[in-house]
């Protein structure tokens, strides 16, 4: 089951990097809105988007026991990092197939302690460094439909992945453990025309996903389940002349894991959250 979730996520980010601009940017506002003239039936659109993102993981609590040893590690934040990758879309009519890939790395590290156990009068707490580095892939997929003017509504998979590489100073080892996660998403955005060629965008998409995690202490690989939402809030300003818009806005991911990937894992949520810029041409 898991070899076949992670083929099928593999599948999902290859045909969203070809075919799709992703939910955050199902909303740029069409050349000619406002306007009397003939529109074309049919419109392309590529972009570029720069996501500065800051990051609370499921992974940030972990905690292991056993009869001889207990095992603590609360990491803090890692540090805000910039996410970043292309998008393109074809629109026809009333109908858009869309999609993006964003991609960044994250780093951690927590001072953390091991205690050990080897008789009710015998103990130790031995301390240590855990640094982490983590790289991320995220893409969507979608289908969208005008309703009117103002308002869409989208549906489509989603895909997440991470390569994990933790640095354990005490043991002197670097373990690596992959995940990756697919699932659904549906939503509802908006366009709203605030002065000529300045637009807000709204999206707000329900998720679900399905994961699976390989090289972790859990005793082989562990599928996790986790549902929540993506919301994205920016100003969009169109140039006309270049067919081109530009936008700006706050953008919010929230997970919650029904099932963790990791057992010793006791943090539910996986939260993202920060600031990102779009450029993107139509023609």
């Amino acid at each position: 089951m898991n070899k076949k979730l992670a083929y099928c996520a593999a599948v999902c980010v290859a045909a969203c990097v070809f075919a799709g601009y992703g939910y955050s940017y199902s909303q740029e506002p069409e050349d000619g809105d406002g306007i009397e003239k003939e529109a074309s039936p049919v419109t392309f659109c590529i972009g570029f988007t720069a996501y500065y993102a800051n990051w609370a993981p499921v992974w940030k609590i972990y905690k292991f026991f056993d009869p001889v040893a207990y095992n603590k590690r609360d990491y803090t934040l890692p540090r805000g990092s910039f996410m970043y990758g292309p998008a393109v879309s074809i629109r026809i009519n009333k109908w858009q197939i869309s999609g993006n890939f964003l991609y960044g790395e994250f780093r951690a590290a927590i001072f953390a302690f091991e205690f050990l156990r080897f008789a009710p009068s015998t103990s130790f707490i031995s301390p240590y460094m855990v640094t982490k580095k983590t790289k991320k892939y995220d893409s969507d997929l979608l289908v969208s439909y005008q309703i009117n003017k103002w308002f869409k509504i989208f549906f489509g998979p989603k895909y997440q992945g991470y390569q994990n590489r933790e640095r354990n100073s005490q043991k002197l080892l670097t373990e690596d453990i992959r995940y990756h996660s697919g699932g659904l998403g549906a939503g509802i955005g908006s366009t709203m025309p605030i002065v000529r060629d300045l637009y807000l965008l709204m999206n707000f998409s329900g998720i679900v996903m399905i994961g699976s995690q390989m090289g972790t202490k859990d005793d082989g690989d562990r599928t996790s389940i986790a549902y929540g939402g993506n919301e994205i809030v920016t100003l969009a300003y169109n140039i006309r002349a270049i067919h081109t818009t530009i936008s700006v806005g706050g953008r919010l991911q929230y997970l919650y894991f029904d099932t963790t990937p990791n057992k010793y894992y006791t943090n539910k949520h996986d939260i993202f959250y920060g600031i990102h810029i779009s450029v993107t041409a139509s023609f």
